[in-house]
């Protein structure tokens, strides 16, 4: 009588017969399984597709009586299990809260794979169990296979086991001031999801908690010695970050005398490079030490105030702040000073650097200083000065007085302490003859600079006088300057070539060599240019 799992392949099943011929229809066999007869041979087989106990019988045919073949088939139910009660997610070492399986028809339970090492599994009364203390950790999917009944089934599920958090040593053991900003403070964590209440923190410091790094953070407005734990949240394990942050009672005065500190210089000029001492006095320091400190000035920015570390006085003091930079306008650079839990105001007044200067006006000079009606000029003015003191001067550009036409322009400079020369450029056409000329000022300072402007026609004397009186010594055509390829010959009344001389010079003198000429009548030619010369006649008048 076999039994056997529903759905499986039966084992066939025979009876022998003699003197039948066949069979006829078989009943009580199970759904999937039939009856066949061939040589005296009844043979069931088939695969059941459905579970009980089937008694059978099936009547031969052609023989004499009547005559069954009869059995029984037993045919199982495939086994079942339930999923699992939980699906936990736990820390390493600590117990597993037990989870279970239901089964059915099994009776027993073949070897667990999957299973965290410490976590064991176990089948009572038809009930998976799996307990025990996970060792490592890590997401564990497991299978546990039935036995004993039908089917193949196994019992499945997932263990979730968090690693142990961690958190690393303080980042720094800090010791700094009262009331003096807390260079951050940090600690990395692993498996947490956040920190709890902070204890044994200063008032003024906070501790946060992100990406995995609590930050402590802020500025201590008590002093002592401070050994802070924080809770650290969500994470496998009673963990907490611990440190110490010493703040000393240190940079504290009684009261700051704002209104008398002393500045040993004044001169703060807009654009200038600056350094001064500042001196703040104090009532009442209390003899610890102080941090250096560094403040911008707000106002007219530019300046930075700087205060080197030191040691306050028992009593009453000073401390000496340096102040550098070049303020950016004019106006007031405003520094706010705390010390300790006391503040100050210091105001510094930043002017413009006006140029201070004597200018020797009388060493004026303008190069080529030869200006001629309606003639292009471009030359050079420098004035010399003496006493500068680094001011500015701005540029300039002034238009000529008395003969218009010119032009003077002067670049920006520093004065030199030392002394120096003022250069302006002069351009242009003079419109006329005359004095032309430009009123200058640098700083308070005004110089009045004339200049002779000439015709620029050749116009040649009829005689001249070389007595030495100082009138009509030579004879001469200022004209000739602007003609720079001019020349000038000289002949007595028979035609012999006594003196030749650029144009561009002084003129004749009246001296041949060495010799003083005769009274009496001369003969010149003038080459002004290639094309236009120049002959007549003119008197030597002693």
């Amino acid at each position: 009588m076999p039994a056997l799992c529903v759905n499986t392949v039966l084992t066939n099943i025979t009876h022998t017969t003699s003197g039948a011929t066949g069979i006829g229809l078989a009943s009580g066999l199970p759904a999937g399984v039939i009856a066949n007869w061939s040589a005296n041979v009844l043979t069931i087989s088939g695969t059941p597709r459905e579970s009980g106990t089937f008694n059978y019988s099936i009547p031969l045919t052609g023989g004499c009586g009547l005559v069954n073949a009869t059995g029984s088939i037993t045919v199982g139910v495939n086994n079942t299990v339930s999923a699992p009660s939980s699906t936990p997610t736990l820390c390493i070492n600590t117990a597993l809260v037990t989870i279970t399986h239901n089964t059915t028809r099994a009776t027993g339970i073949g070897v667990a794979t999957g299973l965290p090492q410490g976590i064991n599994a176990s089948w009572s009364a038809n009930t998976i169990s799996l307990s025990g203390s996970p060792a490592v950790s890590g997401t564990f999917n497991y299978t546990i296979p039935l036995t004993g009944g039908c089917g193949a089934v196994s019992a499945t599920g997932t263990i979730t086991v968090s690693p142990v958090s961690t958190v690393t040593p303080a980042s720094s053991t800090p010791t700094l001031n009262i009331n003096r900003l807390l260079t951050n403070i940090t600690h990395t964590t692993t498996g947490v999801s956040g920190i709890g209440a902070a204890t044994g923190l200063p008032d003024g410091v906070s501790a946060v908690w992100s990406a995995n790094v609590v930050t402590i953070s802020g500025v201590p407005t008590i002093s002592g010695i401070f050994n802070y734990s924080i809770a650290l949240t969500g994470g496998c394990g009673i963990l907490n970050a611990t440190g110490t942050i010493t703040v000393n009672k240190n940079d504290q005065v009684d009261s700051l005398l704002c209104g008398t500190y002393l500045i040993d210089n004044m001169e703060i000029y807009k654009g200038e490079p600056y350094s001064g001492v500042i001196i703040l006095s104090y009532k009442g320091g209390n003899g610890g030490d102080f941090t250096g400190m560094n403040l911008s000035s707000t106002g007219v920015t530019g300046l930075n105030l700087t205060l080197q570390p030191g040691k306050l006085a028992v009593g009453n003091g000073s401390i000496e702040w340096v102040a550098t930079g070049v303020p950016t306008d004019t106006g007031k650079a405003i520094f706010n000073i705390a010390f300790g839990t006391k503040t100050c105001i210091v105001e510094l007044p930043v002017t413009l650097l006006l140029p201070k200067l004597s200018l020797d006006c009388n060493s004026s000079q303008l190069t080529p200083d030869d200006l001629g009606k309606d003639v292009e000029y471009t030359g050079v003015l420098k004035i010399n000065y003496q006493g500068g003191n680094n001011g500015k001067v701005d540029p300039l550009t002034l238009s000529s007085t008395g003969v218009a036409g010119l032009t003077l322009t002067g670049d920006s400079l520093r004065l030199n302490p030392t002394g120096g020369t003022l250069n302006y450029t002069v351009t242009g056409k003079p419109t006329s003859t005359g004095v032309a000329g430009f009123t200058i000022t640098v700083g308070d300072k005004t110089c009045q600079t004339l200049f002779n402007v000439i015709d620029n026609e050749v116009k040649l004397s009829s005689f001249f006088t070389p007595n030495g009186d100082g009138n009509n010594d030579r004879w001469e055509n200022p004209a000739l300057v602007f003609y720079p390829e001019s020349k000038v010959y000289i002949f007595d009344r028979t035609g012999r070539l006594l003196v030749e001389y650029p144009g561009v010079s002084l003129g004749w003198d009246g001296m041949i060599g060495q010799i003083p000429a005769s009274a009496g009548d001369y003969w010149y030619v003038i080459q002004v240019t290639k094309d236009d010369i120049r002959r007549g006649n003119f008197t030597l008048i002693k």
